[in-house]
């Protein structure tokens, strides 16, 4: 829109005002917060980042991404207070863990400390993700408290991470093994089609992201398999 001059700055934040008020955002709405984060205006960063409790999934993929392309300390603040609870970690953690500067990789050490396991095991992903020296301590109260982060295959971080930073852990050929059986279990079931059999038609009992997993795991959707 911004780009084929259709509409200008003070028209992009004249949209994204009158949108916050709506309950759910338009398709209006949703192009001008891409179009704010794509020309990277900073008037508008803390609009955004008060936007990451919302309920609709498709307004807060385009935020992260929106805040994303700033790739500045200025959205670490704003966005902190979100990635330092449960509910709006997710997205929140998204847009430290890519924002490469050591102040994120700060306020995602400050995060770990107040996060569930699902969200102190997310921390460690952004951290390694960043390559980052600040991980090595909270894995290691991670190991020690045995918390689990049951989405992301962690064996597969940690081992990567420690080999690409050049160190060694007593539990690294543990992970490796761990990381190579997933890959042959995942590798074994594609090979039989699993995945890609042709399922019948059926009807689907749509699952909101606040909803009870239906995996059974216990968790919200939108902490497991909405992930």
């Amino acid at each position: 829109m911004f780009r084929r001059k259709c509409l200008d700055e003070d028209e992009l934040g004249a949209i994204l005002k009158a949108e916050v008020e709506k309950d759910w955002f338009t398709y209006r709405g949703v192009m001008a917060v891409r179009a704010i984060g794509l020309l990277k205006l900073p008037a508008h960063i803390q609009v955004l980042a008060d936007l990451l409790d919302r309920d609709d999934d498709v307004l807060i993929e385009e935020l992260s991404e929106a805040l994303i392309h700033y790739q500045t300390d200025e959205v670490v603040d704003p966005v902190k207070p979100y990635a330092m609870q449960d509910e709006t970690c997710i997205y929140a953690l998204s847009v430290l863990q890519n924002t490469k500067t050591d102040y994120a990789q700060s306020a995602m050490v400050e995060c770990y400390e107040v996060l569930d396991e699902d969200g102190k095991g997310m921390v460690i992903e952004g951290l390694s993700h960043q390559l980052s020296e600040k991980a090595f301590p909270l894995i290691d109260d991670y190991l020690f408290h045995e918390y689990r982060y049951g989405v992301s295959d962690m064996d597969q971080v940690l081992y990567s991470f420690y080999k690409i930073m050049g160190r060694s852990h007593e539990d690294s050929e543990l992970w490796r093994v761990s990381w190579e059986r997933s890959e042959q279990n995942r590798s074994d079931y594609e090979r039989s089609g699993g995945i890609f059999k042709k399922a019948e038609p059926m009807s689907v009992t749509k699952v909101v992201r606040n909803d009870p997993c239906l995996c059974g795991s216990g968790k919200k959707y939108k902490k497991c398999c909405g992930k």
